[in-house]
């Protein structure tokens, strides 16, 4: 709320002046405190009085209202409903942050919404009453903290284990020397600053009281303290307390709980150390698939949570299905308190074990032990504390810190599996061997119930626990047994184990652990999760658009873990579906009759097709199971790819998006295999039906001398479509494996959203409607929302309601002369063109001639060309109507208010900039026309004379295209000329970002470019590649302008260019000199 205030910016950067001495971090934690001061006291001097605002201002109003309508008080009128959008909007957003609710977005004027569910946030985190170690109820709040922070104080307090230094060799050193110089690197400026602005803005903040949107809105004052500060812990190894205080919040894991076990302790830390912890964080993240057991599958990038659940439950079907003598057992495990046990000995062990560099290792510890903890508990907060052991559950290093201690549990069972000890169970004969499966703490093991191998389970349990400091909470823990293990057996497992039998309803990662023969009522809990969800008091409390989000973020997005996995019954989604349009149409009723102005599935299709983006439950499920299918099929090596039955009727779409990119082309067969993405099916047409027999491989077309296209044996086997379309492949310079793609995501990966896209039906789109627009329009989305519904024609007017149900009066209640339609109640009745009139705008429709819903959408999406086609009207001095020229110039003034509001406050003064001297800056541009394409490079030195500039035809593929291979000429260009240090500039933002990612992270359609740009940095001592605005790259786009007239290839110095590249040049000159 503060930051919408210019002033606040001017608060902070006087409080930020403080002169400190001392280390980094305390000069930063001191400019913290002080910052925070100043703006506590300039929140009680301009904001304390919110609701005193409001008020004032709509009193206010009242007044002017009750003048007489001149222009004088219409002005002012106009400029105090703007204060009091903005005084309400303040109010919104500030209890929109007390709210917590991340799934609803500000400007939906949600307040009551949002009041509601802080009131109930608080409610349910205030601890009233709770038993202590006796059975005994507390209810004294000063007994119930001293319980809280003495049961806390003991949870974190150290016990003692026992484990050789080198865990028995059950970790190798896994990290090469050139990995632990990469990961011993410092941190630069601009990667703290990334890893900070790609922090949720809104997150509660630590015990400094800032949240990540304050350094990210100030930057610019505080970014040096910042990174001065984390630069600082990496070059010494160590923190101040100060940075790594966090308070500890209790949420409850259950309704009505009663003892602190029935808590969990999430940590709130500090703004400053989360950055940290995300540096620590993305340098061990990509070592984690080669270090841990591909049996764990939390957190570890190319693995996903369904890969469990498949096998789970793969491997309890078997224990139904198959008869082997003396059975199986499953074992599911549950540690209490896992993070909050895990010793900090062990983990230092863990790490060297690995193979991690000592300052690493130092630098993980001390991030872990220089923390201290402070209860949030019934508004308060207790004393710190110091714990000496556990990981935070909110740190975002833990998570990796866990399951890498974790492995080691997996190790010690694979050794006695190595050894014989323990048997395993597989899905069937033949088939791949599993003895735990892990995410995380939710760990299910497998074996042959016998008692060598439980015996060897439990010892390797009992070794694990008194290594890490991990207790098996076996109350909680389960047994599972398949067919054939006699009773006695039974009993015996249990008694050793101690633990009992896994109850019929117990689930596993959010499913149902145990499938019965009835479908339906194994999955109806989905149903019961959603009406709860749905029926809340609170949702009754939304506008159409606050439902609109809880449908898309909330509601579809419950049941995404079992959907991965399970082919949910059609009734079951059928259910959802009705559930969640009953809601949409009809929030405060979950029971009786309600008008559905569109069914589910209209509303289920693209915004842009005038629908709203949903997505029915079962193409839903659908696409989910197709993601399964997809991750398990293009990845080399998955733990669950024996449990797969491919579902037949998803192959047709995953075939909607399946494409080979084209490496070497060995592995690809021409005429059976998707490998040319413009065509459809992927596939060429064949000139002749009996050149299908001919096998051929994609790498027989390829020249090898010259890394190009024969064309002579394209045009020889395929039609000109297909010739063309094969053209526009372009081929990686050195050779290397073909991939398969999905080529609706740009990024080449498969997502559930463009599954969902490919699996609706094509229809006819209006064109008189532009949904695009509108949902692309500066405005809140309550009133996007209104607009289609109005757009739509399913607003409850009187013929409207009349139609539907078939009784009653049709008649504008207003006027009584007309049947109510949308048309008439908004544009055309007598009454309400004259509110229109007295409106701020003072609209008025005869002479705007608007007479359809259809045309008042175009005109609100675009009102100058709106006006244009009114017929008689044009935009001419001598021909408009003084009323129509009016109308436009405040609707499109306030169009501009809201612009400027959305522009970055350094977006206007953007000019060429000159390079360092010894390097030479190279900017790029491309122009495209319809049948012509040019690429454009000009070089200059560090006074900004040019030294050479390039001009050359490209095939008019499309912009992203022709942007590429702008910039990757350049970098040819300056290897040829010998350049030592270079700058290249382009004003085409994605495809930079996109160069700059990973060869196979970025745009599929250019990777080929990113492997060649990646290739051509190496020649260079310094390369950088940055984006820049169109203003600052104005000669380069004149250049490929005027090249499309000109005789390409195009080369000249700076006493040649054409006349409008030198005065683009001479601009640059002039800006950047006047600095």
């Amino acid at each position: 709320m503060w930051t919408r205030d210019p002033r606040c910016g001017g608060v902070v950067k006087e409080a930020w002046k403080l002169e400190v001495s001392g280390s980094p971090s305390f000069v930063l934690c001191r400019k913290q405190a002080n910052t925070t001061l100043a703006l506590k006291k300039w929140n009680r001097k301009v904001f304390g009085l919110c609701q005193t605002h409001i008020s004032d201002i709509s009193n206010a109003i009242a007044e002017v209202q009750r003048e007489d309508p001149t222009v004088a008080n219409a002005s002012q009128e106009a400029k105090l409903q703007g204060e009091l959008n903005e005084w309400l909007r303040r109010n919104e957003i500030l209890w929109h942050q007390k709210s917590r609710e991340t799934w609803l977005k500000d400007g939906d004027k949600n307040s009551r919404f949002f009041h509601i569910s802080t009131i109930i946030r608080r409610k349910r985190n205030s601890i009233d009453s709770i038993k202590d170690d006796n059975g005994e109820w507390l209810i004294c709040k000063k007994d119930i903290r001293e319980h809280v922070v003495d049961k806390f104080f003991n949870l974190y307090t150290e016990e003692p284990v026992d484990f050789p230094s080198n865990l028995n060799q059950l970790i190798l050193p896994a990290i090469s020397d050139e990995e632990n110089l990469e990961l011993c690197s410092i941190p630069s400026h601009q990667d703290i600053k990334n890893v900070i602005f790609a922090m949720g803005s809104q997150k509660a903040p630590g015990p400094d009281g800032l949240p990540t949107l304050f350094y990210k809105k100030y930057w610019n004052v505080v970014g040096n303290s910042v990174t001065e500060a984390i630069q600082n812990f990496f070059n010494t190894g160590k923190l101040l307390r100060e940075v790594n205080n966090s308070f500890l919040v209790l949420i409850p894991k259950i309704n009505s709980p009663s003892s602190i076990n029935h808590y969990r302790p999430i940590s709130l830390c500090n703004t400053v150390y989360k950055a940290i912890s995300k540096l620590l964080v993305s340098k061990i993240r990509p070592l984690l698939e080669r270090l841990v057991s591909p049996c764990q599958s939390a957190f570890i990038p190319g693995r996903w949570i369904a890969e469990n659940q498949l096998i789970v439950h793969e491997l309890l079907h078997s224990f139904k299905r198959r008869k082997v003598k003396g059975g199986f057992i499953a074992m599911k495990l549950d540690l209490q308190k896992a993070y909050d046990r895990v010793n900090w000995k062990f983990l230092r062990a863990v790490l060297v074990n690995f193979g991690f560099h000592e300052v690493v290792v130092n630098w993980i510890m001390e991030c872990i032990s220089s923390v201290s903890f402070s209860i949030l508990i019934n508004g308060g907060k207790s004393k710190p504390f110091t714990p000496s052991r556990g990981l935070r559950q909110g740190d975002p290093l833990s998570p990796y810190l866990f399951i890498l201690c974790q492995d080691v549990l997996s190790r010690l069972i694979e050794r006695e599996h190595s050894a014989g000890c323990i048997k395993g169970v597989n899905m069937n004969r033949g088939g791949p061997m599993f003895t735990n499966v892990m995410f995380a703490d939710d760990i299910m093991l497998f074996s042959k119930a016998c008692n060598q191998d439980v015996s060897a389970f439990n010892k390797c349990l009992e070794t694990f626990c008194s290594w890490s400091g991990q207790l098996v909470n076996r109350n909680k823990s389960g047994l599972i047994f398949s067919k054939l293990v006699p009773l006695n057996q039974k009993r015996r497992l249990k008694a050793e184990l101690q633990m009992n039998k896994v109850q019929e309803n117990a689930s596993y990662l959010g499913a149902p652990l145990f499938a019965s023969g009835k479908r339906l009522r194994d999955f109806n809990f989905f149903q019961e999760k959603l009406e709860a969800r749905l029926k809340g008091w609170r949702s009754k409390n939304l506008s159409w658009a606050g439902r609109h989000t809880l449908i898309k973020s909330v509601a579809l997005a419950l049941p995404t873990y079992t959907f991965s996995t399970f082919d949910v019954p059609v009734g079951i989604c059928n259910k959802l579906d009705a559930a969640t349009c009953r809601f949409w149409w009809n929030p405060k009723k979950d029971k009786g009759g309600f008008i559905a102005w569109k069914t589910w599935e209209q509303l289920c299709g693209p915004k842009i097709h005038g629908d709203l983006g949903f997505s029915t439950t079962k193409k839903f499920n659908e696409a989910l199971l197709a993601k399964l299918t997809w991750f398990v099929a293009t990845k080399r090596v998955s733990p669950c790819i024996a449990a797969l039955r491919t579902v037949e009727r998803l192959k047709s779409l995953i075939n909607k998006g399946a494409c080979f990119l084209v490496g070497d082309g060995a592995s690809i067969d021409v005429w059976k295999e998707p490998w040319v993405p413009w065509l459809h099916n992927f596939t060429p047409i064949p000139k002749s039906e009996s050149f299908l027999n001919i096998p051929l491989k994609v790498a027989d077309l390829i020249d090898e001398d010259t890394r190009r296209w024969n064309l002579a044996v394209l045009i020889e086997l395929f039609d000109a479509n297909s010739v063309g379309a094969i053209l526009k492949i372009v081929l990686p310079h050195n050779p290397k494996p073909d991939k398969l793609i999905w080529v609706l995501n740009s990024k080449g990966n498969f997502t559930v959203q463009s599954a969902l896209q490919a699996s609706l039906v094509p229809c006819v789109v209006d064109p008189r409607i532009t949904w695009k627009a509108l949902w692309k329009l500066n405005m809140h989305d309550r009133l996007k929302i209104f607009i289609w519904r109005v757009a739509s024609g399913i607003r409850p007017t009187k013929m409207n309601l009349v139609q539907k149900l078939g009784v009653g009066n049709s008649l504008c209640p207003l006027c009584l002369n007309v049947e109510e339609s949308l048309d008439h109640l908004f544009f055309k009745c007598s009454i309400s063109r004259a509110i229109w009139f007295s409106s701020y705008w003072a609209i008025r429709f005869d002479s705007l001639s608007l007479s359809s819903s259809q045309e008042v959408l175009h005109f609100i999406c675009n009102p100058l060309s709106s006006i244009s086609a009114i017929p008689g009207g044009n935009l001419h001095p001598i021909h408009i109507s003084i009323q129509r020229a009016l109308t436009l110039d405040r609707i499109l003034e306030h169009i501009h208010a809201l612009e400027a509001a959305t522009l970055s406050p350094d977006h206007s003064l953007v000019f060429w900039s000159s390079p360092a001297l010894g390097v030479i800056k190279l900017n790029v541009d491309a122009t495209l026309t319809s049948c012509k394409a040019s690429i454009a490079v000009i070089a200059r030195n560090f006074e900004g004379f040019i030294i050479k500039a390039w001009a050359k035809d490209f095939n008019p593929i499309d912009s992203l295209f022709a942007e590429a291979s702008a910039i990757v000429w350049a970098l040819e260009l300056a290897v040829a000329e010998r350049f030592n240090k270079v700058i290249i500039e382009s004003d085409a933002k994605g495809c930079v970002d996109d160069l700059e990612c990973p060869p196979n992270e970025g745009c599929w359609q250019i990777r080929s470019f990113s492997s060649r740009s990646l290739e051509l940095f190496s020649c260079f001592s310094s390369c950088n590649v940055q984006w820049v605005r169109r203003e600052a790259n104005q000669t380069a786009h004149a250049l490929a302008k005027v090249a499309l007239s000109l005789d390409l290839p195009f080369l000249c110095n700076m006493d040649s260019l054409p006349p409008s590249v030198m005065e683009a040049w001479f601009r640059d000159v002039v800006l950047f000199s006047s600095r």
